[in-house]
């Protein structure tokens, strides 16, 4: 599994609070985030998008998003449950 960035971020893509795992520039991972908002369907009932290079496993807290970037080869049962452990420890310390 490679998470490349864990990250709480605004509906319309702003990065609150971030922490990347791999090397990756602040312009890119910008990029990212911008276009996650404009990739999610409203009324569907998903928990990962992917797109030609990357997946964005993500789940929503009130007015934000978690949201894991992973690469489209990493296991998406691990990276799910690495997004609800990071989940627990979010809602837990910030309630």
């Amino acid at each position: 599994m490679t998470v490349i960035s864990a990250s709480i971020c605004s509906k319309s893509g702003k990065i609150l609070i971030a922490r990347q795992f791999v090397a990756i520039n602040r312009m890119k991972m910008e990029e990212y985030m911008a276009n996650f908002p404009k990739l999610i369907e409203s009324g569907r009932q998903t928990t990962h998008i992917e797109t030609d290079v990357i997946r964005y496993v993500f789940v929503p807290i009130d007015k934000l998003f978690l949201v894991l970037i992973t690469n489209k080869n990493s296991n998406i049962i691990e990276d799910l449950e690495v997004l609800r452990q990071l989940n627990q420890v979010v809602v837990h310390h910030c309630n």
